[in-house]
């Protein structure tokens, strides 16, 4: 009697990336990370992952709070933002459970305090935003 492979997909390609990862989701919406080659660098367990600018990646935890992690999976800022932008310009702007906007580096750490109505991203060494 012959013998019948049959692969069970246990993720799908969710969609295109960058620096060469693509982003995935388990069958149970959770999202990680494949290389090139096919090969699951990040395993299916965020609720949300996004791209890699400036080498981290915005991610929500399953407590729907917001951090960044870095291309190898490390954890680099704690998961306690309520929302977040990705980083620009090496800086990353951060909504506090105050509801207020201020702006971490690539270590974590508040580098403008969270006081602003609202906040974007860097251009040019610019930013708009509104004071509370």
């Amino acid at each position: 009697m012959g013998m019948t492979a049959f692969v069970y997909a246990l993720w799908r390609l969710d969609v295109l990336v960058y620096e060469g990862l693509a982003r995935i989701k388990n069958n149970y919406g959770k999202c990680g990370f494949m290389d090139k080659t096919g090969e699951v660098v990040m395993l299916c367990k965020r609720k949300y992952a996004d791209r890699f600018p400036d080498g981290r990646a915005l991610v929500e935890d399953d407590n729907e709070k917001w951090c960044f992690i870095e291309m190898i999976g490390k954890g680099v800022t704690p998961c306690e933002w309520i929302y977040a932008h990705s980083f620009s310009e090496g800086l990353a702007s951060v909504l506090d459970d105050n509801g207020e906007w201020g702006f971490i580096d690539k270590t974590g750490e508040v580098v403008i305090p969270c006081q602003w109505k609202s906040a974007g991203d860097f251009s040019n060494d610019l930013n708009f935003g509104s004071r509370k």
